[in-house]
Order: structure tokens, then sequence, then C-alpha cells
């Protein structure tokens, strides 16, 4: 991959410009009329090296972040194999976020004892 190129009557920057009829890769001014022919036909490479470290990383505000995706009903999967007499109570919050839009919270307390 090349650097970048400047233009040799005006010294502006070439920009990559495509010659259909000859199917070459080519450097144009867009000040003057000057052209180049590109040496090679890679204009732009990403080139991303990862460290271990980037990938261990804990983010631990992720669950007080406003931009994320807030779940207001959640399913759990243990609920229907619990028998009748474990199930947990279900309660119901009103919460207001940060727009002041309602959002309803399902909270799960201790198991409900059955009445004699």
């Amino acid at each position: 991959m090349s650097t970048m190129k400047f233009c040799r009557e005006c010294n502006n920057i070439l920009y990559p410009k495509e010659d259909r009829e000859q199917k070459d890769l080519l450097y144009a001014c867009r000040n003057c009329d000057h052209q180049e022919v590109a040496e090679n036909n890679c204009v732009y490479r990403n080139v991303v090296d990862h460290s271990v470290d980037e990938f261990t990383q804990v983010l631990e505000d992720v669950a007080s972040d406003p931009t994320l995706l807030v779940l207001s009903r959640k399913m759990c999967y243990v609920w229907p194999r619990l028998p009748q007499e474990a199930k947990m109570k279900r309660t119901m919050e009103k919460k207001r976020d940060a727009k002041n839009k309602e959002r309803e919270l399902l909270s799960y307390s201790e198991p409900i004892a059955e009445a004699p």
C-alpha cells in the first residue's frame, strides 16, 4: 500500500480514480488535470491488531448505561419447572427513566406462603 500522493504541478492531494476504458487505477488531481497511473492497486488497508488485554476487560457500568436497551420483561426459564408452592410472588413497580417515561419492571420476592 502506498502513502498519500501529491500532484507534481500544484502540490494538492491526488485522489484515486478509475479509468474504465483502460481498466487502470489512476491518481488524479482535483485542482488541475494532472493524472498518474497507480503502481499498486491497493488504495486502503485496515489492519486491526487486538491485544490480549482488550478481550479481558469487564465493563462494570454496563447496567447503569442509559444508552443500552433495557428489557422490561424477563423470561425466567426455571419458573415453569417449579412446583406451585415454590413459585415466587410477582410485584409490579413503575420507575421513571432519564426521559421521564414510565417503565414497568417485574421483581420477584420470597416464595409465597400458602394460607392455612
